[in-house]
Protein backbone atom coordinates (compact mmCIF):
# COMPACT_ATOMS: atom_id res chain seq x y z
CA UNK A 1 0.00 0.00 0.00
CA UNK A 2 1.53 3.39 -1.04
CA UNK A 3 0.87 5.96 1.81
CA UNK A 4 0.73 8.83 -0.75
CA UNK A 5 -2.82 7.46 -1.85
CA UNK A 6 -5.80 8.43 -1.25
CA UNK A 7 -7.38 5.36 0.36
CA UNK A 8 -10.89 4.45 1.05
CA UNK A 9 -12.25 0.78 3.05
CA UNK A 10 -15.79 -0.32 2.68
CA UNK A 11 -16.29 -2.92 5.34
CA UNK A 12 -19.70 -4.98 6.34
CA UNK A 13 -18.85 -7.91 8.17
CA UNK A 14 -21.40 -10.10 9.04
CA UNK A 15 -21.80 -10.12 12.60
CA UNK A 16 -18.42 -8.85 14.58
CA UNK A 17 -16.59 -12.02 14.79
CA UNK A 18 -13.31 -10.85 13.45
CA UNK A 19 -14.34 -7.19 13.53
CA UNK A 20 -11.04 -6.12 15.62
CA UNK A 21 -9.68 -2.68 15.95
CA UNK A 22 -6.57 -3.57 15.71
CA UNK A 23 -7.20 -5.53 12.15
CA UNK A 24 -7.80 -1.57 11.10
CA UNK A 25 -5.36 -0.03 13.57
CA UNK A 26 -2.26 -0.01 11.18
CA UNK A 27 -4.39 1.88 7.79
CA UNK A 28 -5.50 4.48 10.29
CA UNK A 29 -2.42 5.34 11.63
CA UNK A 30 -0.72 5.12 8.14
CA UNK A 31 0.36 8.83 8.24
CA UNK A 32 -1.62 12.71 6.98
CA UNK A 33 0.15 12.14 3.76
CA UNK A 34 -3.13 11.10 1.57
CA UNK A 35 -6.95 10.94 2.97
CA UNK A 36 -7.92 7.98 4.81
CA UNK A 37 -11.22 7.06 5.04
CA UNK A 38 -12.96 4.03 6.29
CA UNK A 39 -16.54 3.27 6.63
CA UNK A 40 -17.54 0.93 8.66
CA UNK A 41 -20.91 -1.17 8.14
CA UNK A 42 -22.31 -2.49 11.63
CA UNK A 43 -25.57 -3.60 13.23
CA UNK A 44 -26.52 -1.27 16.18
CA UNK A 45 -28.92 -3.84 17.79
CA UNK A 46 -25.72 -5.82 18.56
CA UNK A 47 -23.90 -3.46 20.44
CA UNK A 48 -26.67 -2.40 22.60
CA UNK A 49 -27.24 -6.43 23.00
CA UNK A 50 -23.78 -6.89 24.30
CA UNK A 51 -23.82 -4.12 26.18
CA UNK A 52 -26.01 -5.69 28.08
CA UNK A 53 -27.90 -2.58 29.47
CA UNK A 54 -30.74 -4.19 31.83
CA UNK A 55 -27.74 -6.78 33.48
CA UNK A 56 -25.58 -4.23 34.42
CA UNK A 57 -28.45 -2.09 35.69
CA UNK A 58 -29.78 -4.82 37.65
CA UNK A 59 -26.36 -5.13 39.12
CA UNK A 60 -25.25 -8.10 36.90
CA UNK A 61 -22.18 -5.89 35.19
CA UNK A 62 -20.07 -8.70 37.05
CA UNK A 63 -21.46 -12.01 35.82
CA UNK A 64 -19.11 -14.08 33.37
CA UNK A 65 -21.27 -13.65 30.38
CA UNK A 66 -21.73 -9.73 30.63
CA UNK A 67 -17.93 -9.31 31.11
CA UNK A 68 -17.71 -11.60 27.94
CA UNK A 69 -20.22 -9.22 26.11
CA UNK A 70 -17.83 -6.57 27.09
CA UNK A 71 -14.57 -7.84 25.84
CA UNK A 72 -16.12 -8.66 22.51
CA UNK A 73 -17.20 -4.56 22.40
CA UNK A 74 -13.76 -3.44 23.86
CA UNK A 75 -12.10 -4.93 20.58
CA UNK A 76 -14.08 -3.77 18.21
CA UNK A 77 -13.94 -0.41 19.55
CA UNK A 78 -10.01 -1.13 20.20
CA UNK A 79 -10.04 -0.02 24.06
CA UNK A 80 -11.82 -0.67 27.51
CA UNK A 81 -14.47 1.65 26.87
CA UNK A 82 -16.76 -0.04 24.10
CA UNK A 83 -19.77 -1.18 26.59
CA UNK A 84 -19.85 2.14 28.46
CA UNK A 85 -20.12 4.81 25.63
CA UNK A 86 -23.08 2.13 24.60
CA UNK A 87 -24.67 2.33 28.51
CA UNK A 88 -24.81 6.08 28.54
CA UNK A 89 -26.48 6.82 25.30
CA UNK A 90 -30.02 6.40 25.30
Amino acid sequence: MNNNSTLFIYLDPFGLKGCDFELIKSVLERGNLASTEVLINLSMPIFHRLAAQKGVTDGKAASSRIRSFHRILDKVFGGGYGATFLLTRH
